[in-house]
């Protein structure tokens, strides 16, 4: 298991109630159990690797995989432009098209049984491109971003937590919690999936023991 974890401020410690992210520019820990704080040990293991094993999700970033393997370069970041475009406007087809499709219904439906605790779900393709999305995201291409370089490229195991932020998409201060997902037939890295989780929200998974704040709550289709 490889789990990166960036630097996280003094606050964040205080708020996981004496519980520490390490604080330094970025930290290779082997032994997840020593970190993070219980709690996110316990929707990472609990919640995401299950989510990530979900063979509807599989399937779909299959499809896209097999579909998008002629993209260029040039072609991604024309169809990155096309969605940031699109987030600006009343009138947003492409958007919509991966909006509504039933990897991200599913998403969608998962994410509003959660009280609020995940702020967004992120499925990417072996291109770092959208699959399924539980919200509208600032952008289309998630390849330059640490959620998919810090997953996918450095194998099936791997786990990255980001820095306590305010998401640009969902206005909420998260943390966001990336893994890569495997084809089980092989095993092979074929995607990501992110996790945003409420940092206000987490303290009260923390406080009632994930009881009351549990993720789940509903079946998860895998294989």
């Amino acid at each position: 298991m490889r789990l990166f974890i960036p630097s996280v401020s003094f606050a964040i410690s205080v708020l996981l109630s004496f519980h520490s992210l390490a604080q330094s520019e970025t930290l290779l820990i082997d032994d997840i159990q020593n970190s993070p704080p219980l709690a996110v040990q316990d929707i990472l293991q609990n919640e995401i690797k299950p989510l990530a094993r979900s063979s509807d999700l599989i399937k779909a970033i299959r499809q896209q995989n097999v579909a998008n393997i002629g993209l260029n370069q040039k072609q991604i970041i024309a169809l990155d432009q096309k969605w940031r475009q699109e987030t600006e406007k009343l009138d947003h087809p492409f958007i919509d098209q991966l909006l509504n499709n039933a990897a991200s219904k599913q998403l969608q439906l998962l994410k509003n049984n959660k009280n609020g605790l995940i702020t967004e779900i992120i499925v990417t393709d072996n291109k770092g491109l959208n699959v399924a999305i539980s919200d509208i995201t600032s952008d289309y291409w998630q390849g330059d971003e640490d959620k998919w370089q810090k997953t996918l490229p450095v194998g099936p195991d791997a786990v990255f937590i980001s820095d306590p932020d305010i998401d640009q998409s969902t206005q909420q201060f998260q943390i966001q919690i990336s893994v890569t997902i495997t084809d089980p037939e092989n095993h092979k890295g074929i995607g990501s999936l992110t996790v945003g989780i409420d940092l206000d929200l987490l303290e009260l998974y923390l406080e009632e023991g994930g009881e009351e704040a549990r993720l789940n709550n509903m079946d998860i289709p895998n294989e």
